[in-house]
């Protein structure tokens, strides 16, 4: 049974404006209203649960703005963990231990909405008829990913998403303002809008504003400056906290469990908190805290194939404000996203790569054997010998040190050589996705780097031009001012 408790929505409280009311909910300690907030376990996830920058639906694409990539879905599955012996999820073996934690998981949010559906005509009072409750564990549309495949039949899993906490952070010159800066710009919006009833209009006169500002000089005094509101960005940055823990394949220690099944012994008994934390930590090192303001930064660690764990807070219901009928109108509960934990596995990669440097069309046959049918081979072959073994060690690390995430299936095809055989033939077959996967990581990072160069040569543009603005506009007061000492 879930400990949620909630409040009534208070339907007159003129503060609750948008389109929806807020109801607060929370847990009882010793008579105290404190938030209800919950651990979750290490699950593996073959795909990226952030938001995605773009969905395809009924055949269309459609691009998701950045301010609103702000999401993480979490897959629950509906299944005892005792049959899944034969279970695959996306062609990959699908253990015991994430079926278990996943079930622990969903219990807590259905048990959260059972009491939410109790509660209902407390919370809501005369307009309980108005509403119907939402499922926090819903069915997700149709795709190709999103089914579990056990003994050969697809089952449907659920899900439910929790939202990243977030603020929004005023800059000026591609700086961020201070506090006491944010704190006037923001304390003389508020005002704007509680004067000006027409919201377009008040909109209008905030955009034109100019604000007194205070900025530190080099010798620690403080300089008053107006700024026009056009020169101050807002920008959503995550407040949320990213722990993260990184170990290459060939560096786990012998025998090590996976960090979705460190959480049980061998007979499926379920280990001290104490123990889990000890292992995770001597295993996979300890977590650090990785400062992650943007989508895109949580892009490079949130990635396929990864473990993550979450603390998440159920503070507050959210009851929909359509004039609708009660089909359309819902009451439904809201998770935040308080602390993210990350372990990445970077996979081995032991694809073969050619050295083209000595390549002539022909006469020169890479992964060959030493011995040749014709002189001119074998006398190339001996002079190359010292140079080419060389190239292949560099090679050799260079490829051990990949960082492909997608390099698992060719990892599967290369390693094992049980025969001792030549399989170097079959190495260049092999290696042409890893190549072609390099090839694409390149061109995105490639892509993300111009991206990056373009955006801080504009920053850097427009900061130039703000101070030969504010160079100009202080001769010109200094003009003035001379001008009017001078009459």
């Amino acid at each position: 049974m879930s400990e949620l408790k909630f409040d009534p929505v208070d339907f007159d409280e003129k503060k609750q404006q948008g389109n929806g009311w807020i109801s607060s909910s929370f847990k009882l300690v010793d008579g105290k209203k404190i938030p209800f907030d919950f651990s979750t376990k290490f699950e593996f996830d073959k795909w990226s649960t952030f938001t995605p920058k773009e969905i395809t639906k009924n055949g269309k694409k459609t691009v998701i703005e950045n301010d609103k990539r702000n999401y993480l879905t979490h897959n629950i599955y509906d299944v005892k963990p005792s049959n899944f012996a034969n279970a695959t999820l996306y062609g990959e073996n699908f253990s015991d231990a994430n079926i278990r934690n996943s079930t622990e998981l969903g219990k807590i949010i259905s048990d959260n909405c059972d009491a939410m559906k109790k509660s209902k005509k407390m919370i809501l009072g005369d307009r309980e008829d108005s509403y119907h409750v939402r499922d926090s564990l819903s069915i997700p549309d149709k795709h190709e990913n999103n089914e579990l495949i056990l003994k050969d039949k697809a089952i449907k899993y659920k899900n439910f998403k929790s939202t990243l906490e977030t603020k929004n952070v005023k800059y000026y010159l591609g700086k961020p303002l201070s506090e006491q800066n944010s704190k006037i710009v923001g304390k003389a919006n508020g005002d704007i809008y509680k004067q000006t009833p027409d919201k377009e209009q008040a909109k209008k006169i905030v955009q034109e504003h100019v604000y007194t500002l205070y900025f530190e000089n080099d010798n620690g005094t403080m300089d008053e400056k107006e700024i026009p509101s056009k020169d101050i960005v807002t920008k959503k940055i995550f407040t949320t906290c990213f722990k993260y823990r990184e170990i290459k394949e060939d560096d786990l220690p012998k025998g090590s469990k996976k960090p979705n099944e460190i959480y049980y012994d061998e007979k499926g008994n379920e280990q001290p908190t104490e123990f889990v934390e000890a292992e995770l930590n001597r295993i996979y090192g300890v977590a650090k805290t990785v400062k992650i303001e943007t989508p895109s930064d949580l892009d490079e660690y949130i990635t396929p194939e990864t473990y993550k764990r979450y603390v998440l807070t159920q503070t507050h219901l959210w009851v929909d404000k359509s004039k609708g009928t009660k089909s359309d109108k819902e009451i439904s509960q809201k998770y935040v996203c308080q602390v993210v934990e990350i372990i990445k596995i970077k996979k081995n990669f032991t694809g073969h790569k050619n050295d083209y440097s000595n390549y002539s069309f022909g006469q020169t046959v890479f992964n060959a054997p030493k011995t040749s049918s014709t002189n001119d081979t074998t006398k190339n072959t001996n002079t190359d010998k010292s140079d080419k073994s060389d190239v292949n060690k560099t090679d050799t690390k260079k490829s051990n040190d990949n960082k492909s995430d997608d390099s698992s299936d060719s990892d599967s095809d290369n390693s094992d050589n049980s025969d001792g055989s030549d399989d170097s033939d079959n190495s260049n077959d092999d290696s042409d996705d890893s190549d072609d996967s390099d090839d694409e990581k390149e061109k995105e990072k490639e892509r993300k780097e111009k991206e990056e160069k373009e955006r801080k040569e504009k920053e850097e543009k427009e900061r130039k031009e703000q101070e030969e603005k504010e160079k100009e506009k202080e001769k010109k007061d200094k003009s003035e001012k001379k001008k009017g000492k001078n009459k």
